[in-house]
């Protein structure tokens, strides 16, 4: 199986799913084409492992999950295209990739593919609650920590500062060994921004509305090494 629409799969495979019994239902399908699409983009021979047969069977059979599947992987491999920018108004893709690490404030998923990349949502500060603490430009940092679950372990440092109402968010990604550019699209309530990291390895938002930040959507990705 390719990363190619499904009318694309050898013939052979076609002609022998033709005398296969589709044991799967769309609703479990819906649950393991993302799983499916991960694995293919990581590299893995999807065809040779018979946690994908039924999957694999079913995809050959079901039109309507076909499509389904031919989606997800095409969004994907634009992500992991690295040449081409997102736009800064793109809005956050759904995530269809189980969490590496959960917890109350921070979800992190990792992304397979060509190109490192990872998302990270992160409930942001009660900045409503005690404006005085933020106000006047006063900074805090709301998220710093290694991420061992990305290729390269980066440190990922998440900063922001409030004015009038209006919030500047600083996103920070270092590595030790490396002076890696990083693409970083910011996702919120009612905005969406992208920016690139600069040499010092910092990523500046500015003019964010204050009311929308409740939660934050980072959509990371690598761009290259300098």
């Amino acid at each position: 199986m390719t990363q190619a629409t499904p009318d694309k799969r050898p013939a052979a495979r076609l002609r022998q799913a033709l005398g296969q019994t589709d044991d799967l239902a769309c609703e479990q399908a819906h649950d393991l084409i993302p799983a499916l699409v991960d694995a293919e983009f990581a590299g893995e021979d999807v065809d040779a492992a018979p946690e994908y047969a039924a999957l694999l069977r079913h995809l050959d059979h079901c039109e309507a999950c076909a499509v389904l599947y031919a989606g997800i992987s095409e969004d994907l491999a634009a992500l992991a295209d690295t040449t081409v920018p997102l736009p800064a108004d793109r809005p956050a893709m759904r995530s269809f990739f189980t969490p590496v690490r959960q917890s109350e404030h921070v979800v992190l998923r990792v992304f397979g593919g060509l190109a490192r990349r990872f998302e990270l949502a992160l409930r942001a500060p009660q900045l409503a609650a005690g404006p005085a603490t933020l106000g006047g430009g006063g900074q805090i940092t709301f998220f710093t920590d290694a991420l061992p679950e990305v290729e390269g372990s980066p440190v990922v440092s998440v900063s922001l500062s409030v004015d009038e109402g209006v919030a500047e968010l600083l996103v920070a990604i270092r590595e030790a060994n490396a002076a890696t550019r990083w693409q970083v699209q910011v996702a919120a309530e009612t905005v969406a921004h992208t920016a690139t990291t600069d040499e010092r390895g910092v990523a500046h938002f500015t003019g964010l509305p204050v009311a929308s930040l409740w939660q934050i959507t980072l959509n990371c990705s690598v761009i290259g090494n300098e």
